[in-house]
C-alpha cells in the first residue's frame, strides 16, 4: 500500500511542480520567447525576469522546432532522416541534439505545449524508475520516496528543456537493470534504459550516463560470486540496448567525419566551470532567476552557460552524511562519492582529470562540466536514501563529512559570487541562500532525533518540498498575452513555394521547419562542413557555422554583396524587423508584407529550386516531372550529401554534385523523377536493431516460457530473473 501511494505521488508530482506553466499566465513554451514570431523576442513578461525553466535557447530552436517537425514526419508515415527546411537541406537524425528517433516519447512534441508535456513525462518516469531502483537496493518506503523525489525534480530537469534532459529519465532504469543482473537472467531494464538513452538523441548525456552506469556495474561485478557470468549478463544487456538504438547512433557516427563540430572539435571544449558556478550549484537562484542577471549586466563569468543543473546544499548534506565507516553497501556509497569527486575535478579543469576523460572515446569532445550533472543528481539521490535508511535503522547520522566539506565550499561560493548576488533582486537572493540554509538546518535537527514515522514523513516533506520549490520557481518567469504572427506565417506558407527565406531578424533559425517554411538560416550541431564553407565563402564570412543567423540587416555594402548569393540559393524572400528595410536598387527587394512584427521583402529574380534549361519542370521537393525536347540536366538546389538517391521513370539515376547542390541527367521527353534520402548504411543499422529486438523479446519472454515448462529448473541452468521492474 505504501508503494502504491508513493508511485501515485511520483506520477502526480511533476504535474504539480509544473502547475504555473499549466495556466495561461506563465507560458513555458520557448515559441513565445525565442522564435521571433511574437512581440518582445528574447524577453519574458512574467513575475520574474529571466527564462521559465530553461537556460538554453536550444529548447526552442532545436527541441521544440525540429522536434515538432520530426514528430509530424512520423505521424505522416515518414522517417525524419532529412530536414529540407533549414539551410539548403540538412540531415536531421544525424544532428546531435534532436529527438528525431525518440519514439514514442518524441511524438508529444507534435501537440500544443508538447515540450512542456514531454518534460513532465520524463520527470515522472525518472522518479518512478528511481523508486524501483531504490526498492531493489532494499530501501524502505520513506528512503525510496525521498530519493525518487530528489531525482524526479533534479536540477537538470529544472533548468533545461532541450536535448540534454531527454536521456536523463532512463539512467535509473539502466541502473535498475544492473542491479537485476545480480539476480540472474537477462536484465530487461538495462536493455530498455540503454536503448532509450541513445534514441533520445543527445549523445553527450547518454555517454556520460553510460559511463557512470559502467562504474556502478564494475563494482557489482567485483562483488559478484561469478564475475564472468555477471559481466556477461550486464554487458549483454547494454549491447542489446545499443543494437536497438543503432538507427539513431549510426547516422550520427557515419556523418561525423564530414561535419563541422564547432568548439567540440577541440580536446576539451568549452573550458569548465567558473567561480560563479559553485554558488549556483549549492544555492540555486542566488544570482537571480535563470539568465536574468546577464540581462542586468551582472558579472557572472558566464556561469549560466557553464552549469548543467544543481545539487543544492540540503541535498548535498544529506548525501554526504551517508559516508560513514561501517554500513551496508559501503563500497557503493564511496564509489558514488568518488564519481562526483573525479568528475568535479574534470569540470574544474584539473589537467589529470581532463586527460583521464580524454581517454574515453567521444568524451574528449564532450562538455563534461555541463552534462555530468544528471549522474550527480542520481548519486546524490541514492546517497540521501542511504542516509535516511541508516537513520531508520538506528544508526547515528554522520555529521563530519557534510560539515567539513560543505562549509568551506558554501562560504567560498557565496564570497566568489558576492557581486552577482548583490546585483540580484534582494528577496530572491536572500531566499535562495537563507531558505536553503534553514531547510538544511531543520533537516539536520530532525535527523538527530529518533526515526519515528512522523519524523520520517516530516523529513521527506521538508526536503521534497524544498526540491519542488526550487524546481517550480523559474516557471513564474513565463509569458502571457502574446500571440504568434499567424498572418505573416500564412503569407510565407502560401507564397514561398519551394523557395527559401532569409531572416535578418524575425523567424529565428529552425522555426521555419516547424511551420513548413524553407529558411536558409539554421542553428545546428553538428552541421555539414560543405555547407559551412559555402556560408563563409558567399553569405556570411564571419559565421560561426553552428548558428547561421544575423539577427539584424547587414550594412548596405555587405548586403549588396551577399544578396545575389542568397538568390542563387533559391532565396525568394528576406525578413526584417518592422523598423528596418532592405536598400532599394537591383540587389535590394520590394516590400510585399508589413505588420507590427516583421517586414517581408521579395528578392528580384531568385533562382528556382528546380532548374533544367529548355525543360518544363513541375512538382515538389521529392517528386518532380520534366518534359524536355532533348537531353538535359536537372539542378536541384538541395545539399549534395551521401545517402541521396534518385530514380528517373523508375530506373536508378546517378546523382552528381553541382557545387553544393544536386544534379542528374534527364532523357528527352517526359520524365518522372523521385528523390529519396536515407543515411548510408542504414540498412545494416536496421538489421542490428532487429537483432536487438529479437534479443529483447528473448530476454522478456523466454525465461517465463522456460519457467512455465519447468525445463530451466530441471536443468539447473540459471536462477530466477528476480523482481519485475
Amino acid at each position: 500500500m505504501a508503494d502504491r501511494r508513493a508511485l501515485l505521488v511520483l506520477a502526480l508530482l511533476p504535474v504539480l511542480a509544473h502547475l504555473p506553466a499549466l495556466t495561461p499566465w506563465f507560458r513555458f513554451d520557448p515559441l513565445y520567447i525565442v522564435s521571433g514570431l511574437t512581440p518582445g523576442t528574447w524577453q519574458t513578461n512574467g513575475w520574474l525576469g529571466g527564462y521559465p525553466g530553461w537556460i538554453d535557447g536550444n529548447a526552442g530552436v532545436t527541441t521544440e522546432a525540429l522536434g515538432r517537425f520530426a514528430a509530424q514526419q512520423w505521424l505522416a508515415g515518414t522517417v525524419p532522416w532529412w530536414n529540407p527546411y533549414s539551410g539548403v537541406g540538412l540531415p536531421l537524425a544525424a544532428e546531435g541534439q534532436t529527438t528525431a528517433l525518440f519514439l514514442p516519447f518524441g511524438l508529444l512534441l507534435a501537440l500544443p505545449h508538447g515540450l512542456l508535456l514531454l518534460r513532465m513525462l520524463l520527470s515522472a518516469l525518472g522518479g518512478l524508475f528511481t523508486h524501483s531502483l531504490l526498492r531493489r537496493l532494499d530501501m524502505g518506503a520513506a528512503p525510496s520516496l525521498l530519493g525518487a523525489v530528489l531525482f524526479e525534480l533534479n536540477g537538470t530537469f529544472a533548468w533545461f528543456a532541450h536535448g540534454p534532459i531527454m536521456p536523463v529519465a532512463f539512467l535509473p532504469l539502466l541502473l535498475l537493470g544492473i542491479e537485476q543482473a545480480r539476480a540472474g537472467g537477462v536484465p530487461v531494464a538495462a536493455i530498455l534504459g540503454t536503448a532509450w538513452s541513445f534514441l533520445a538523441g543527445f549523445p553527450e548525456t547518454a555517454a556520460l550516463n553510460l559511463l557512470f552506469a559502467g562504474v556502478w556495474a564494475a563494482l557489482r561485478c567485483a562483488e559478484a560470486p561469478d564475475r564472468a557470468r555477471y559481466a556477461l549478463r550486464a554487458g549483454g544487456a547494454v549491447t542489446l540496448g545499443l543494437l536497438l538504438a543503432a538507427p539513431a547512433i549510426w547516422p550520427f557516427l557515419e556523418a561525423l567525419p564530414r561535419e563541422y563540430l564547432g568548439v567540440h572539435a577541440g580536446a576539451g571544449p568549452g573550458g569548465g566551470w567558473r567561480r560563479g558556478n559553485l554558488a549556483l550549484m549549492l544555492f540555486p537562484y542566488s544570482h537571480g532567476n535563470l539568465m536574468a542577471d546577464l540581462a542586468r549586466g551582472a558579472s557572472t563569468e558566464w556561469a549560466w552557460f557553464r552549469t548543467g543543473g544543481y545539487v543544492d546544499l540540503a541535498t548535498a548534506a544529506l548525501a554526504l552524511a551517508a559516508l560513514r565507516r561501517r554500513a551496508p553497501d559501503l563500497a557503493l556509497r564511496y564509489v558514488l562519492a568518488g564519481w562526483i569527486a573525479v568528475t568535479a575535478a574534470r569540470g574544474a579543469g584539473w589537467p589529470p582529470a581532463v586527460t583521464l576523460f580524454g581517454l574515453v572515446p567521444l568524451l574528449r569532445q564532450a562538455m563534461v562540466h555541463l552534462y555530468v550533472m544528471p549522474s550527480w543528481s542520481m548519486a546524490a539521490a541514492v546517497l540521501a536514501a542511504f542516509t535516511m535508511r541508516d537513520w531508520q535503522e538506528g544508526r547515528r547520522v554522520a555529521w563530519a563529512p557534510p560539515l567539513l566539506l560543505l562549509t568551506p565550499l558554501a562560504v567560498a561560493g557565496l564570497l566568489w559570487s558576492a557581486d552577482s548576488i548583490a546585483a540580484a533582486p534582494a528577496l530572491l537572493a536572500l531566499s535562495a541562500t537563507g531558505v536553503t540554509l534553514a531547510v538544511t538546518a531543520a533537516a539536520w535537527r530532525l535527523l538527530c532525533g529518533p526515526a519515528t514515522r512522523a519524523r520520517q514523513r516530516t523529513v521527506v516533506a521538508l526536503i521534497g518540498g524544498h526540491a519542488a520549490a526550487l524546481f517550480m520557481l523559474p516557471l513564474f518567469a513565463g509569458t502571457h498575452g502574446r500571440r504568434l504572427d499567424v498572418a505573416a506565417i500564412q503569407f510565407l506558407q502560401s507564397h514561398a513555394g519551394l523557395g527559401r527565406v532569409v531572416s535578418f531578424g524575425p523567424l529565428v533559425p529552425n522555426y521555419g521547419a516547424m511551420f513548413g517554411i524553407a529558411e536558409i538560416s539554421h542553428n545546428y550541431l553538428p552541421v555539414p562542413l560543405a555547407w559551412v564553407d559555402a556560408i563563409r565563402d558567399r553569405l556570411q564570412p564571419g559565421a560561426d557555422g553552428v548558428n547561421f543567423y544575423n539577427g539584424m540587416v547587414p550594412p548596405p555594402d555587405v548586403l549588396q554583396r551577399v544578396l545575389p548569393a542568397y538568390r542563387d540559393m533559391a532565396t525568394a524572400y528576406a525578413l526584417t524587423w518592422p523598423t528596418q528595410a532592405l536598400p532599394a536598387g537591383p540587389n535590394g527587394g520590394s516590400l510585399v508584407y508589413h505588420d507590427a512584427i516583421m517586414n517581408i521583402f521579395a528578392l528580384p529574380e531568385p533562382a528556382a529550386y528546380l532548374e533544367a534549361p529548355g525543360c518544363r519542370v513541375r512538382g515538389g521537393r521529392d517528386i518532380v516531372t520534366a518534359d524536355c525536347p532533348g537531353p538535359a540536366r536537372l539542378l536541384r538546389r538541395e545539399l549534395f550529401w551521401p545517402g541521396w538517391r534518385a530514380t528517373v521513370n523508375g530506373a536508378p539515376a546517378p546523382l552528381a554534385g553541382a557545387g553544393i547542390f544536386q544534379s542528374l541527367a534527364l532523357p528527352p521527353g517526359h520524365s518522372e523523377i523521385r528523390f529519396r534520402y536515407a543515411p548510408p548504411g542504414i540498412g545494416w543499422a536496421w538489421a542490428l536493431c532487429g537483432a536487438g529486438a529479437l534479443g529483447l523479446a528473448a530476454a522478456s519472454f523466454a525465461p517465463r516460457l522456460l519457467r512455465s515448462s519447468g525445463w530451466r529448473h530441471r536443468r539447473g541452468l540459471v536462477a530466477d530473473a528476480g523482481k519485475a521492474i
